[in-house]
C-alpha cells in the first residue's frame, strides 16, 4: 500500500506479511522508498512498516531523501557481487536459516537433505 502527502513531501508505504515477525528485514523498505524516491522526486521522507498480519505487529523504517545515495550505494555493491557471480558461473554457498529446510541445491554442504 502507498500514500503519497503531495501537501507535505511525504510518503507511506506498507507491505503485510503472513510470515513470522521474529527476523524482520527492513531492505525492502529501504528499496521501496528509494524508489518512491525516484518516481515521486518532491517526495522528501517515506514512512514505511512491514505489517505482520498473523502476529498483529508493525516493524516501522523511515527513509530521508538525504540518505538515499547513501543507501543506493549499499544495493549497487549487491548487485555487482551478484552480476560478477553470474558473469564467472562462481556461486559460492552461503548458509542462511533457509539452507537446512527450503534448499533446492542438494550439492551444497549446507543442505540438510544430504
Amino acid at each position: 500500500m502507498l500514500i503519497i502527502n503531495d501537501d507535505d513531501f511525504t510518503a507511506r508505504c506498507f507491505d503485510y506479511k503472513s510470515g513470522s515477525d521474529r527476523y524482520p528485514d527492513t531492505d525492502q523498505l529501504e528499496l521501496m522508498s528509494l524508489m518512491i524516491f525516484k518516481h515521486f522526486p518532491h517526495i522528501r521522507r517515506v514512512t514505511s512498516g512491514l505489517l505482520f498480519m498473523l502476529k498483529g505487529t508493525v516493524r516501522r523504517h523511515s527513509v530521508d531523501v538525504a540518505d538515499a545515495e547513501k543507501l543506493w550505494w549499499k544495493y549497487r555493491e549487491r548487485v555487482a557481487r551478484i552480476a560478477a557471480s553470474h558473469e564467472n558461473a562462481v556461486w559460492n554457498p552461503t548458509q542462511n536459516g533457509l539452507c537446512r529446510k527450503y534448499c533446492p541445491v542438494n550439492s551444497c554442504p549446507f543442505n540438510g537433505n544430504h
